[in-house]
């Protein structure tokens, strides 16, 4: 199903972390307008390179965080 899939949550610990760049979040912020209208972003996702280009649905669920700043969500896809 998913190799070379790390199950350690100190695979999280890491630095750096990877993610977003601060510029990358202020043109998605600034210019495309995303996350101002209770959009999320989504981080640190693995196996993309096993999707292919176009036709794939990616699902994610995540619980309700009252002001929460960050939470796992999770998320598969379904390959037609």
């Amino acid at each position: 199903m998913y190799k070379d899939c790390e199950s350690s949550p100190e695979r999280f610990k890491r630095t750096p972390f990877p993610g977003w760049k601060l510029e990358t979040i202020k043109f998605l912020y600034e210019r495309r307008h995303v996350l101002k209208s209770g959009h999320y972003q989504i981080e640190v996702m693995a196996n993309l390179d096993q999707l292919p280009a176009k036709g794939a649905l990616i699902v994610v669920t995540w619980p309700k965080v009252k002001d929460g700043l960050g939470f796992p969500a999770r998320a598969f896809a379904i390959v037609p």
